[in-house]
């Protein structure tokens, strides 16, 4: 209790004289940034009296992350309508200065960090961080400052934690710790589960189901590896979705998915093994054509097309980067779906 009283301590100290601050997620959040960010606000709000907004500055379209969303009223301020004159101090929560995933002004340093990636150099700049690369979600991070503030998880705050946490470890089961798994028992009780159910059990959009369609017919197996090029993609994180759904076939040990939404192609890299390094090897794979980063078993990045750009060459390019990586250069394609022929490249 002492550190965590002390962390406590030395955030206050970091937000003296503050009146009101930003808490800003990644691009697209997911259900452990939208907890960590609810989280946040709590705390500032009740336990150090500093007004508090949650940012983003991308697109919601998981149809899972919609009804959370929805389902628990999480207060969220798109980058559009946000004004940064009202804010005088500024915090990201589950990203990092320098990741490339968020919206924050180049240039402008936020002075609280929490994150649950590898530390970047740009975060020590920052006032005050607390980024623990070993910790399954930064939810549970969070969570630790809850009884040094004086405060206790109510229904809708349970409910959002324990679901990003199951959603982030896939019940403890990937990257989850015994510091995750000590904050999922204590929610469990508290968890409201009605609305638990109206998340999990989201009505899925037409678009991802033609993208899962899409994923069916294309991807194309190297070996104990994985790639789907799914073309445009209605959503963000499309891939990502998509991706976990494939590292569930059999005989599979990697999955790249990647697809274009505006202009912009998104990746994602998921691994069956704990501590494959996924960040490391989506940085090899994207080169410096644009960005990536994450856990030791999944990763995500995006790469910026300008209009002379083809989307499918880049898609290739990946896939053979991929495929000498991953050590399956040579491995002869073979399709997703039995029976099927592979479309040609």
């Amino acid at each position: 209790m002492k550190r965590e009283q002390r962390r406590y301590t030395r955030l206050a100290e970091a937000l003296a004289g503050a009146r009101r601050a930003l808490i800003l997620l990644h691009d697209h959040p997911d259900p452990d940034a939208l907890a960590g960010g609810l989280l946040l606000r709590r705390i500032l709000r009740r336990g150090l009296r500093v007004a508090a907004d949650i940012g983003y500055g991308g697109r919601i379209g998981r149809a899972e992350n919609q009804a959370m969303v929805r389902e628990l009223r999480i207060p969220l301020i798109h980058r559009a309508q946000l004004r940064g004159e009202r804010y005088d101090a500024l915090a990201l929560v589950d990203t990092q200065p320098g990741s490339g995933n968020h919206s924050l002004p180049e240039g402008l340093r936020p002075e609280i960090v929490f994150d649950h990636h590898p530390l970047r150099r740009s975060t020590r700049e920052a006032v005050f961080s607390d980024v623990r690369p070993g910790f399954g979600a930064v939810s549970t991070i969070l969570f630790e400052y809850l009884q040094p503030a004086g405060l206790a998880p109510d229904r809708r705050l349970a409910t959002a934690v324990f679901h990003a946490i199951r959603s982030e470890t896939q019940n403890l089961g990937r990257e989850g710790t015994p510091a995750d798994a000590r904050v999922f028992t204590t929610l469990f009780p508290l968890v409201d589960n009605r609305r638990l159910a109206r998340i999990e059990q989201a009505p899925v959009s037409p678009g991802y189901l033609g993208s899962l369609s899409v994923a069916l017919r294309t991807t194309r197996l190297f070996g104990e590896v994985a790639v789907a090029r799914l073309g445009r993609v209605p959503y963000p994180d499309a891939p990502a979705q998509l991706a976990d759904f494939l590292l569930r076939v059999e005989g599979v040990e990697w999955v790249l998915a990647c697809g274009m939404h505006q202009r912009r192609l998104y990746l994602s890299l998921r691994a069956e093994r704990h501590g494959a390094q996924a960040g490391r090897v989506l940085r090899r794979i994207v080169g410096d054509r644009g960005r990536a980063g994450g856990h030791g078993s999944m990763a995500g990045g995006r790469i910026d097309l300008d209009r002379a750009a083809s989307a499918a060459t880049e898609e290739a390019r990946l896939e053979r980067r991929a495929r000498e990586i991953l050590g399956v250069a040579h491995s002869r394609p073979r399709p997703l779906m039995p029976g099927r022929a592979c479309p040609p490249r």
